[in-house]
């Protein structure tokens, strides 16, 4: 939030004509949030089983609603959130945690009959790749990767066979080839992250702009408030680029010990 209030205040001011646009709006999402989390530490784990099926067709439901005109809000090309008026829902992330009740659940009724392709394996990959294939539709790829990951994690820690995991894996790598090389702007993401000189202006932008802002905070930072890059030279500074707007500020010690904190937290 403090990061946020510094990060968003040019494009807070410059597209809404308030400073504290994004922080206002996290504000009242840190508040919706913090009542859903006390309701749910209300509510025994154990009860979430029997509503596993129902939740998980609930929020496929969400992810074809995302398509529907009117209903369904577009932004940069990607059809990813339902338009409720104050706020904007984005069905992926709900069916991730449905995902996770139900597979949980699944899990534990197929123990003895994982490592069986037909009543292991192919069950899993369908349901799988229904909520995944909806996802890539949006399109959001980093999305699908995550929920691939989820499950296939889970699939492994319940007892899932090695070798189909392997196979998976094979296969994982062909479709995500495949999917790349069906977006151009895809391709052209993998091209600047292994060479990320080779368009300075234009697809490479963002990564170098990246680069100066951390490179300009150095060891210790200009100070919390005085990122020069957040106006106007780093795309979406209050999302996509605020950890490059943080490095500015507070210096690029501060952010090896955040990153170190979330992945002790991991």
């Amino acid at each position: 939030l403090v990061m946020l209030s510094s990060a968003g205040s040019v494009l807070g001011f410059q597209r809404y004509d308030d400073s504290n646009y994004f922080l206002k709006k996290q504000g009242v999402n840190l508040i919706i949030g913090l009542l859903a989390t006390f309701i749910v530490y209300r509510i025994d784990y154990r009860q979430w089983r029997k509503w596993s099926v129902p939740l998980l067709f609930l929020s496929l439901a969400s992810l074809i609603v995302v398509f529907i005109p009117g209903v369904g809000t577009s932004l940069k090309g990607a059809k990813r959130w339902i338009d409720l008026g104050f706020t904007a829902l984005q069905p992926a992330e709900f069916f991730k945690l449905a995902f996770i009740f139900y597979l949980a659940a699944w899990l534990e009724q197929r123990e003895r009959v994982l490592s069986n392709l037909q009543e292991g394996l192919v069950p899993f990959l369908l349901t799988l790749g229904l909520g995944a294939g909806l996802i890539i539709l949006q399109p959001d790829l980093g999305t699908t990767m995550v929920l691939v990951f989820i499950g296939i994690a889970m699939f492994f820690v319940g007892g899932g066979s090695v070798k189909h995991l392997v196979g998976l894996g094979a296969l994982g790598v062909i479709l995500l080839g495949l999917i790349i090389a069906a977006a151009p702007y895809r391709a052209q993401r993998l091209n600047v992250f292994l060479n990320p000189e080779v368009d300075p202006q234009g697809i490479g932008y963002h990564v170098q702009q990246s680069k100066l802002a951390i490179g300009s905070g150095g060891w210790f930072g200009l100070g919390l408030g005085r990122s020069r890059q957040k106006f106007n030279y780093l795309p979406e500074p209050a999302g996509d680029s605020i950890f490059a707007v943080t490095a500015e500020e507070l210096g690029f010690l501060f952010v090896v010990v955040f990153v170190g904190a979330w992945v002790a937290f991991v």
